[in-house]
């Protein structure tokens, strides 16, 4: 059966700037009766053309939000941040019950995210791009990436995407039964999200894959990343990676990272600060957070530096994030080296109104890092962003959207303009609703 690309038209998404406290109106209404100049405000926001050769997402040091706090967990007082946020943009709903993570990268001020959804009867997954223009962000058609050469639906599992942004679009990574098992597979897409070549496999048949990663480094080398789990076997779970070329074709062999017979799970790529590659993943046995630095070719480049014990860890070149169970679900940040060892104290990343986090993700923000995550109160769930600076001390936090407490992963990215973009799965009475969501924040004044 062949499946028909949808046709939604392309929209413009309009941005919804949150209001400037009234105190800095009062402040400039009583310096302007008093005879002196009002003071500035915050920076307007330019949503015009933009300057591409600015990367802002990649800024590991030049520019710093806030001040040392002496380790404190209280956020610093690094000044008022004001954040444009958009509306929800709704991805997919299914009458299933699926916990999910979706992927979303940006490849210079465009976004892609890749989600799950069962819309003819099949596990499809299926990308969208949100396109940067001078006039707005215009929202792209849907299209299913996991048709066979046909373009036709099969009757496989497909989940768990990772995506990477190339010179001329993306490569995309997820695990998927169509083979006799749960194998890796890649394709890559255009810059709009159309798969412009036929899916591959890139792992054998000996063993199940799961967790894909996909990175590229800053002088444009690009690793995969995925959990082999020996058949037959219920204590053996490796964490490979290996060197990738443009066609998502693998251009070395796959490498242990993880100690032998450890159980390794949850396994991450992101870039280096400057070259090569940082690796992380969690050992199942102990629960304990491990990163290890990696090659531009995919060869080990130090040893594997353990950490605190995280159910649920995001890596980051500047800062690991734990989501652990400290009698509440605590979200904590730890800033680290080039080669992955502590640099300074683990802090908390949330605000004394939270009482728990959940399910984080992190991308690089102004030198620091953000975090995207589910914030519980006694009064429910949201979805929220921490900013954290490079010291991973806490500047802001920017509550978003309500939420439901299980779904994924929330994921999130930066483009080079500094636009936040997350998107993550709401579960709710056996129904999942996929969301993503744009937000821009200017920098502690």
């Amino acid at each position: 059966m062949l499946h028909l690309l949808s046709a939604r038209p392309h929209t413009v998404i309009r941005p919804v700037r949150r209001a400037v406290p009234l105190l800095f109106v009062l402040v400039g209404l009583l310096s302007t009766a008093c005879g002196d100049a009002p003071p500035p405000g915050p920076p307007v926001l330019d949503l015009g053309p933009r300057d591409l050769a600015v990367d802002l997402g990649r800024d590991l040091g030049t520019t710093d939000l806030g001040q040392r706090d002496g380790g404190a967990d209280a956020a610093v007082d690094g000044g008022m941040v004001v954040c444009e946020v958009e509306a929800p943009d709704m991805l997919g709903m299914e009458a299933n019950g699926v916990t999910q993570r979706i992927a979303v990268t940006n490849l210079v001020n465009d976004f892609a995210v890749v989600f799950r959804e069962n819309r003819t009867g099949f596990d499809d997954l299926w990308a969208r791009v949100y396109r940067d223009t001078p006039t707005g962000v215009v929202r792209g058609s849907d299209f299913v990436i996991t048709t066979d050469a046909a373009g036709s639906n099969v009757g496989s599992v497909s989940r768990d995407p990772a995506i990477v942004a190339v010179t001329d679009g993306y490569i995309v990574a997820w695990i998927d039964s169509r083979e006799q098992g749960f194998e890796m597979w890649t394709r890559v897409l255009g810059m709009n999200g159309l798969p412009t070549a036929t899916l591959q496999r890139v792992t054998t048949l000996e063993g199940a894959a799961e967790s894909p990663a996909l990175a590229r480094s800053a002088n444009g080398a690009l690793i995969a990343g995925h959990i082999h789990n020996i058949v037959g076997t219920v204590t053996t779970s490796e964490w490979h990676v290996a060197s990738m070329g443009t066609t998502g074709a693998l251009t070395g062999t796959w490498t242990r990272l993880s100690s032998a017979g450890e159980f390794a799970v949850q396994g991450m790529l992101v870039p280096g600060r400057t070259e090569g590659f940082l690796s992380g993943w969690v050992d199942g046995t102990n629960g304990n957070a491990r990163v290890r630095p990696v090659s531009a070719s995919g060869a080990p480049a130090g040893a594997a530096v353990t950490h605190g014990s995280a159910e649920l860890f995001g890596v980051n070149a500047t800062a690991l994030v734990f989501a652990r169970n400290q009698g509440f679900n605590a979200l904590r940040a730890q800033p680290i080296t080039a080669t992955g060892d502590a640099d300074g104290l683990e802090r908390s990343a949330l605000s004394s109104d939270a009482s728990g986090g959940r399910d984080p993700g992190v991308a690089s923000l102004n030198g620091g890092v953000v975090i995207a995550y589910r914030h519980t109160t006694t009064s429910g769930t949201v979805i929220a962003l921490a900013l954290l600076n490079s010291r991973g001390e806490r500047v802001h936090t920017e509550l978003l959207e309500p939420t439901t407490l299980g779904g994924g992963p929330v994921s999130v990215a930066v483009n080079n303009e500094g636009r936040i973009r997350l998107a993550w799965a709401e579960v709710a009475a056996d129904t999942t609703t996929t969301y993503t969501q744009a937000v821009q924040c200017s920098e502690a004044l």
